[in-house]
C-alpha cells in the first residue's frame, strides 16, 4: 500500500513540474514578444499584452493610456531592446518575473543605452500571459 501511495505521489509531482515548466516557457515566450513589441514601438501590440488595468511603470494604466502613452513617445526610436530572466515565481495563475534589460534609443538625435531591472506581474487571462504591472528600475 506504502509503494503503491508512493508512485501515486510521484507521478503527481511529475506532472506538476511539468505544468510549471510549460508555464515558464509560456512567461518566457510573453515576455519575448513583449521585447520585440518594444523594439517595433507597436503601441497597440504593448497595450494589448497587458490586462485591462495594466500598470506600465509609473507612466500610464489601463490599455487605452499605455497605448496612448507608447503614440506619444513616436520622438524615440528603438534600435534594441532585450531582457534576461533572471527569477519567475509562480502561484496560482499569477507570476512574477524578475530580470536585467537593455535599451539603445535614439532620443532627439542622441543615441542613448539604458541598462536595469526590471519586475514583471503577469496574470493568465483568456488562456494568455498578461501584464498586470511593469516595474523598471535603470542602473545609472
Amino acid at each position: 500500500m506504502l509503494r503503491r501511495l508512493n508512485a501515486v505521489f510521484f507521478v503527481l509531482l511529475l506532472a506538476s513540474c511539468s505544468r510549471l515548466e510549460q508555464q515558464y516557457a509560456e512567461i518566457e515566450k510573453a515576455s519575448g514578444e513583449y521585447d520585440q513589441l518594444v523594439k517595433m514601438s507597436d503601441a497597440n501590440g504593448i497595450a494589448d499584452i497587458y490586462t485591462k488595468d495594466g500598470i506600465f511603470t509609473d507612466r500610464a494604466r489601463g490599455r487605452d493610456s499605455i497605448r496612448a502613452f507608447i503614440e506619444r513617445s513616436k520622438h524615440i526610436r528603438v534600435l534594441d531592446h532585450a531582457s534576461t530572466t533572471l527569477n519567475i515565481h509562480i502561484e496560482d495563475g499569477n507570476a512574477t518575473q524578475d530580470g536585467v534589460y537593455n535599451q539603445v534609443a535614439v532620443i532627439n538625435g542622441d543615441t542613448i543605452k539604458t541598462e536595469g531591472k526590471f519586475t514583471t506581474e503577469w496574470t493568465k487571462e483568456e488562456g494568455r500571459w498578461r501584464i498586470r504591472k511593469l516595474t523598471t528600475r535603470p542602473i545609472f
